[in-house]
């Protein structure tokens, strides 16, 4: 379970992060020729960035439930037959209750604040992209 938490900071840590705050080891261009007291201090920040993010998925983990919590920590909701707008999908709602729940009842961090903002923005753009996909093939299939 640890590798699975892990490897789901890091990849949040990745996508939410500036290009300038990603340490050159997960840099595929020629920008590899970093100097290495600046890539350091970058590897130091980029760590605590994935700390962070674990310590959201450890929050997210201890409050949802465990299927459900994976969906949000990987963005990849389940959306229900017959849901075609964002707001009538269950782990949005669900979604939408447990930022709520730790930003105005728990008065989490700002930082937990600000991660959960951006993770709960980009699961519901996933879950908009999935129904304009469905929406345009029934579409398409239909005529």
């Amino acid at each position: 379970m640890d590798k699975r938490i892990d490897s789901s900071a890091e990849k949040l840590a990745l996508m939410f992060s500036d290009e300038s705050d990603i340490p050159t080891r997960f840099k595929t261009r020629k920008e590899k020729k970093a100097k290495s007291n600046l890539n350091s201090m970058i590897e130091w920040r980029f760590k605590e960035n994935t700390n962070s993010w674990k310590t959201l998925i450890d929050v997210i983990l201890s409050k949802v439930e465990k299927e459900q919590a994976w969906r949000f920590i990987t963005l990849t909701p389940k959306i229900e037959a017959g849901v075609k707008r964002v707001t009538l999908c269950q782990d949005f709602i669900d979604f939408t209750n447990f930022f709520i729940l730790r930003r105005d009842l728990e008065n989490c961090s700002i930082d937990e604040t600000g991660q959960l903002a951006m993770l709960y923005t980009t699961f519901q753009r996933k879950i908009e992209y999935k129904l304009e996909r469905h929406t345009s093939k029934t579409e398409n299939n239909g005529r």
